[in-house]
């Protein structure tokens, strides 16, 4: 198995385990590759703070190993003080800030040497006591080099889990965090269209967030009183229409009667007319009848006061009247015109 650079961090204090740290660095690099161990703050370039140093090389790391020998608890510095009691001791920074981290932590126990106690451990440490421990010994160093390689690999694994697990989470915040603004954005264009009125464009808004959030209270109560509004809306358009249609065929009807009305009418005109034209010619010709027969009585007066060689027949005497009564008839017309 590999790991990525700096993920197992090999704390050790030269004076009391640097020949197992050796063979320990050469078994993991061996294993987990080179890049992927931090052990020795020899590496700290000059002028750094290695406090930070150490600091950040423990936030990068997944996993810490303590090695811890016979004298990792007591071992003191010059002036005779207990270097774990030194707050910039740099194997308390190490074990401290990855305890901080909770991350996993594996105490390494050489040939026998017992779990540091509690009441052993300065504030900061004390919790590594409740850490299970991988006990190495010199005559089984391979074997146990194994299992502890077998822990570090559970750990990796473990560390890799959390952090899918961390960027999922994460991921799933961020959508949410996006969801919840897309939702906030799209009641605020859904209040802005029922300001205006625009009842369509707001019901859009609110099915639109309905979907991101079915059961979002806010955005139920304005879809009911969208959907009210188009309605009755609805219900005025569809009135006006019938309204609108009865008017158009009210008006079709009146245009219908008053065609009919006017077509009466004509037709009663041109009856009416041609009775008066009947009326009126059967009065000139009555007129022409009477005329006729006056003229012809008239002329049968003056015939009769005429002597003659011979008397008029009735056929001779009626042409002749007839020829009277219609140049009569003829000048009356004349003079009315």
């Amino acid at each position: 198995m590999t790991a990525e650079k700096g993920r197992i961090f090999i704390s050790y204090r030269r004076a009391d385990s640097a020949g197992y740290a050796g063979r320990i660095y050469d078994r993991l690099s061996a294993h987990f590759g080179k890049d992927a161990i931090f052990m020795d703050v020899d590496t700290i370039e000059a002028g750094l703070d290695f406090a930070d140093v150490l600091e950040k090389e423990v936030q990068a790391c997944d996993v810490l190993v303590a090695l811890v020998n016979r004298q990792w608890v007591n071992i003191k510095d010059a002036e005779g003080k207990r270097r774990l009691d030194n707050p910039q001791d740099f194997v308390r920074i190490e074990i401290a800030a990855a305890l901080r981290r909770r991350i996993r932590v594996i105490p390494v126990l050489f040939d026998g040497t017992p779990m540091p106690r509690s009441a052993e451990l300065p504030h900061g440490l004390k919790r590594l006591a409740r850490r299970n421990a991988v006990f190495v010994q010199h005559h089984s160093f391979h074997a146990d080099a194994n299992r502890l390689i077998g822990q570090l690999e559970l750990a990796l694994k473990a560390a890799d889990d959390s952090r899918v697990f961390k960027a999922k989470k994460l991921k799933e915040k961020e959508a949410k965090k996006e969801k919840e603004a897309k939702i906030a954005n799209l009641l605020s264009q859904t209040d802005i269209a029922i300001q205006l009125k625009g009842w369509k464009l707001a019901k859009e808004k609110l099915e639109e967030l309905l979907a991101l959030a079915p059961e979002h209270p806010q955005a139920l109560v304005k879809l009911e009183i969208v959907e009210g509004k188009l309605s009755k809306i609805e219900q005025e358009k569809l009135a006006e229409e019938k309204e609108a249609h009865e008017a158009a065929e009210k008006s079709e009807r009146e245009k219908a009667e008053r065609e009919a009305a006017e077509k009466a009418r004509i037709e009663q005109a041109r009856r009416d007319a041609a009775a008066k034209e009947a009326q009126e010619k059967a009065k000139r010709e009555a007129a022409e009848r009477k005329e006729k027969e006056r003229y012809t009585e008239k002329l049968q007066t003056s015939l009769k006061s005429i002597p003659r060689k011979r008397p008029l027949s009735g056929a001779e005497a009626q042409e002749r009247a007839d020829r009277l009564a219609a140049q009569r008839a003829k000048e009356n017309a004349t003079k009315e015109k």
